[in-house]
């Protein structure tokens, strides 16, 4: 029976030292698990910076450009005597059209000399003016761009015909 004695002694000892490996076990599994949300943590607040950074980084990009092509319209406006508001319409519809800005200025530009000054060519751009139903003298009294619809919607109206296209 000593021997009885001792194995139930024997088992006690190995289930309470079982029992101490298992709750060490469950103690390192729960501080591994601790670190890993700690490093999930880290990587997910990096992930966030790196995404907030490329957020800001292209709303700055967008205002810079808008803010660009504000300073354009403005330049564009000096140069043609159209209204930023105006030019901006016709540069809406000149992209849409696939023509350039800079090719939009340049006739804006040509149509307000020819407008303005007296020469053979403004002879002829007067004459083709009356042809729609316009007048210089009308349109020199209104801002450019104004003008320049003008002209389209009275051209909208003219008949397509050999006489439409030499006033063009």
């Amino acid at each position: 029976m000593a021997s009885l004695g001792s194995l139930v002694v024997s088992l006690t000892a190995e289930t309470a030292q079982f029992r101490e490996a298992l709750n060490k076990a469950a103690y390192e599994t729960d501080r591994a698990m601790k670190k890993i949300e700690s490093s999930t943590s880290f990587v997910s607040n990096a992930f966030k910076t790196v995404l907030t950074a490329g957020v800001i980084s292209q709303i700055t990009s967008g205002v810079n450009s808008i803010i660009d092509s504000m300073a354009r319209l403005d330049d564009m406006a000096e140069a043609t005597g159209a209204s930023v508001e105006n030019l901006s319409a016709l540069a809406n519809q000149a992209k849409i059209s696939g023509l350039e800005i800079g090719s939009l200025e340049g006739a804006l530009i040509k149509f307000n000399k020819s407008l303005f000054s007296v020469t053979e060519e403004s002879s002829k751009v007067e004459k083709a003016l009356g042809a729609i139903g316009l007048s210089a003298g009308q349109l020199r009294q209104m801002d450019t761009a104004e003008a320049t619809l003008l002209i389209a919607k009275a051209l909208d109206g003219y008949a397509d015909s050999a006489n439409k296209a030499a006033i063009i």
